[in-house]
């Protein structure tokens, strides 16, 4: 043997395969022991395939040991590695088992949230149609599920995988189908784990090699000529994103069979051959910013305020380097107006992490904002900069985080998942716009972001910094005012810095460039019932028709905000007031007038327009309400000159659109620039002078208590865009609630005014940040099953709720606002209470259920 063997058992957090829809927040910690075979070295962190319940399944060792939890006899043997080295860090571990216990998840759902993109083995399952079992079903009395199960695997030749048996029945649970089929004997389930979707990329190389001195020329076909005297000119600068090595000889293969007609494979292998040239395989890095160069982006002038919120963060990233190992993290809200330069101060703390030897993570809420906050951070820092964000392709996300991994790069800038970045000199997180909802994940494991952030800034000694202009309220309140509830993080010294001013470049009395101080944009609130009442039907108030001709005449670019998709929001029989919803959603469907259909926004059902009414035959059914596509046509028909750019979901779908979009924009290549969330959210657009939000209704009165804090945010923020480089800039801003308390203090761009106004009403209401929340949501095939179950679970929570000295209220049940998705109805509770954690740690939950804790919406 190498030497002594320091541990002969491994834990293993497994990924147990679960039923279609079952939820995994009852097995919080499925750790198993398995025996290490002599041959093999397992550490922490080492992703790894196990036997479970006689099928292989993929898991990750979390510990080692000499004295397993079980009998010894008991125990399975560990089958391999899939990686040679640990994909995870002991920092990333530990990261895991907080999210696993607060989110109450897994730990292998926790963990596998850190793992390499696209390498995790997946399981498929396949169902087998036993020879004869379809005769045999003929005498035997079954449900419509159960023959129908048995009719698609007899029309496919006895097998199909899972899924595509489970697409093709109408709702209900195939899980429990297949197994009552298996148990009579009528069919067989198998699974097997398919390999892992991306790996490492290979390519071919060539380059001329030496003639033998003595060696006699071979004759040479035109195609074998022409790829020599290819390889024999200079080859092209480096950058080229063709994977060659200008210097060294190498050229890759692909580019030669580009450049040189009828050049093959083939080709290159013959010259081998007759020893003409040197071929040979290498791995590539996919570069999703290949041909990307970003011009140098110089370090801006700071003004006094600036200069006194840097001197603050660079002393806390010098302290780190002395940090002791119990010393509370930093966190520090950065809450400066729109802007006011908070980039430039994030760009300085970066530079100063890493001329201190740290590493670094950068966060964007949006994929929208990724491309533009990429171009500055690599312009200041050309090399040293990864991308990790979901637009782009598995092997590209795969090689970032190999490089990332292996110290190719100092600073990541991604959005949500980028927090778990394996950097392992992680020394600052930043936080950018950290109030947007969009930090929240919306499937299983329903973790946030931030609170991710504080607590691996917290395991690793990291600054954390937090920027935004329209601040969290609860955020805000954590960082002047002591907990009123258990924090998620304890122990983290928050700090607030104020950038009150928006600032700008000007020239001094010597013609030399200096920072200046530039007013916020004046905010015009109109009110569309007034409009109404002067005969306006149109979408666009006269103010905001005349601001855009001025603004069209000037050359200036606008921006134009509404926050639905679509040409119209419904359509309505007049008569009878049909309106066509989605079957499965049971949702209005919206009109889109670029596809001339009907479209369901939660589960993507395409219609045709009805015509008459299917209910009652009238020819009075027409389209109502607007939106983005809408508020396209309606510019297009005033202003016919004007150049319209829209940006939502349907025209950003594709990879690479959101770069596009707005390089167009940025470009002057349109002078109106159409769009709903996404173009509210951090972009700088200099050339902006006029923004027009269409109507700052759409989600002020939903019933969430958050709802006046999202308007206020969007208002702000979309408002920010105007006037960003000189002053003159304005906001128009349509709605029919112009004195609400939100609209108002948003017209003021005044934070904290509406802080104070909402604080006070989540205090009488006990809304976060002075209680916590749950909520849990049941779905099923059966509107009565819900209700059901909803209720029973509702009991449940009160019996365990009385036993404990906190106090807990249950909300509901209730039908969930989105009440039916997919075929599936959708009940919920809502739990209210100082600390959630003793109920939720007794609390087991059945398949059906999913738990979100500190849900970021009540919807």
């Amino acid at each position: 043997m190498g030497g002594e063997r320091v541990a002969l058992y491994v834990e293993v957090a497994v990924d147990r395969p679960r039923p279609a829809g079952a939820s995994a927040e009852g097995d919080l910690g499925l750790i198993l022991s398995y025996r290490i075979p002599p041959d093999m070295a397992v550490r922490p962190g080492h992703l790894v395939l196990v036997p479970l319940g006689g099928r292989v399944t993929q898991g990750i060792a979390v510990a080692t040991t000499d004295t397993p939890a079980v009998a010894a006899d008991k125990i399975l043997e560990l089958l391999r590695l899939v990686d040679p080295d640990p994909v995870l860090t002991a920092d990333q571990l530990e990261l895991g088992r907080w999210i696993a216990g607060y989110y109450r998840c897994s730990l292998y759902a926790a963990l596998a949230l850190m793992l390499p993109p696209g390498v995790s083995s997946q399981e498929v399952v396949t169902l087998h149609l036993v020879p004869g079992g379809r005769e045999r079903a003929g005498a035997a009395r079954l449900t419509a599920r159960q023959a129908r199960v048995l009719d698609l695997l007899a029309q496919a030749g006895g097998v199909l995988p899972a899924d595509q048996v489970r697409r093709r029945l109408d709702g209900g649970d195939l899980n429990t189908v297949a197994r009552q089929l298996e148990k009579r004997g009528l069919i067989e389930r198998r699974s097997a784990l398919v390999r892992p979707r991306v790996g490492p990329r290979h390519e071919l190389f060539v380059r001329l090699a030496a003639p033998a001195p003595d060696g006699k020329a071979p004759r040479l076909g035109a195609v074998q000529s022409a790829a020599l005297d290819w390889l024999a000119a200079p080859p092209p600068a480096a950058g080229n994103g063709n994977g060659e090595a200008p210097g060294d000889g190498w050229r890759a293969a692909r580019a030669l069979y580009r450049a040189v007609d009828g050049a093959a494979r083939g080709t290159l292998t013959r010259l081998a051959e007759h020893g003409l040239v040197t071929l040979e395989e290498r791995v590539v890095w996919r570069d999703p910013l290949a041909g990307v160069r970003p011009p140098p982006y110089a370090p801006l002038l700071l003004t006094g305020r600036q200069g006194q919120i840097w001197d603050a963060l660079a002393g806390a990233l010098e302290a780190r380097r002395t940090r002791k190992p119990d010393a509370p993290a930093a966190s520090y809200l950065l809450h400066g107006v729109t802007g006011s330069g908070k980039t430039e101060i994030y760009l300085r703390a970066l530079g100063l992490a890493l001329r201190l030897g740290m590493q670094a993570i950068v966060l964007v809420p949006e994929i929208a904002l990724t491309p533009q906050t990429m171009h500055r951070f690599a312009g200041r820092f050309p090399g040293r900069v990864a991308l990790l964000h979901s637009r782009l392709g598995a092997g590209e996300r795969y090689d970032q985080w190999r490089q990332i991994r292996d110290g190719g790069f100092d600073v990541v800038v991604g959005s949500r998942s980028a927090v778990f970045a394996p950097l392992p000199r992680l020394g600052l997180i930043i936080l950018d716009e950290e109030h947007e909802w969009s930090y929240k994940q919306d499937s299983y494991p329903y973790y946030h972001t931030r609170e991710v952030a504080l607590k691996r800034a917290a395991l690793t000694g990291s600054v954390v910094v937090l920027g935004s202009a329209t601040p969290d309220v609860a955020t805000y309140h954590r960082a002047t005012r002591p907990p009123v509830t258990p924090d998620p993080v304890p122990g983290v010294q928050w700090h607030l810095l104020s950038l009150p001013a928006r600032v700008g470049l000007g020239r001094g009395p010597d013609g030399a460039e200096v920072t200046t101080e530039l007013p916020m944009p004046p905010v015009r609130v109109v009110d569309m019932r007034q409009e109404l009442r002067g005969g306006n039907r149109s979408i666009f108030s006269m103010a905001l028709q005349q601001a855009l001709a001025a603004t069209l005449r000037a050359g200036e670019q606008a921006i134009l905000f509404l926050n639905r998709r679509g040409s119209r929001t419904f359509i309505l029989c007049r008569a009878c007031g049909y309106v066509p919803t989605c079957p499965q959603c049971d949702i209005p469907l919206v009109y889109h007038a670029d596809i001339d259909l009907l479209l369901c926004h939660r589960c993507d059902l395409h219609k045709r327009e009805p015509h008459p009414c299917p209910r009652c035959g009238s020819p009075s059914i027409k389209r109502f309400g607007a939106g983005t596509q809408r508020v396209e046509e309606e510019m297009r028909h005033l202003f016919p000159a004007a150049r319209v750019l829209r940006w939502d979901r349907d025209t950003a779908a594709r990879k690479g659109a959101h770069d596009d979009l707005l390089g167009a924009f940025v470009r002057q290549q349109a002078d109106v620039l159409v769009g709903t969330q996404m173009i509210a959210k951090g972009l700088d657009l200099p050339l902006v002078t006029l923004v027009g939000v269409i109507s700052a209704d759409t989600g002020l009165h939903l019933p969430d208590f958050r709802a006046g804090e999202r308007t206020f945010q969007l208002l702000t923020q979309v408002a920010g865009r105007a006037g960003r480089r000189t002053a003159g800039g304005q906001v128009i801003v349509q709605t029919y609630s112009p004195e609400h308390y939100a609209i108002q203090a948003a017209a003021r761009h005044d934070y904290r005014s509406f802080y104070t106004q909402d604080i006070r009403f989540r205090l009488a209401h006990e809304y976060p940040p002075f209680s916590r929340m749950a909520k849990l949501v049941y779905s099923a095939y059966s509107e009565a099953a819900c209700q059901i179950e909803a209720n029973r679970l509702a009991g449940v929570i009160l019996d365990l709720a009385a036993g404990l000295d906190e106090e807990i209220e249950v909300l509901g049940p209730a039908p969930s606002f989105m009440h039916k998705l997919r075929n599936r109805y959708r009940w919920q509770l809502l739990l209210r209470g100082t600390d959630l954690a003793p109920l939720l740690a007794q609390l087991a939950l059945p398949p059906g259920w999913t738990l979100d804790i500190d849900p970021v919406s009540m919807l």
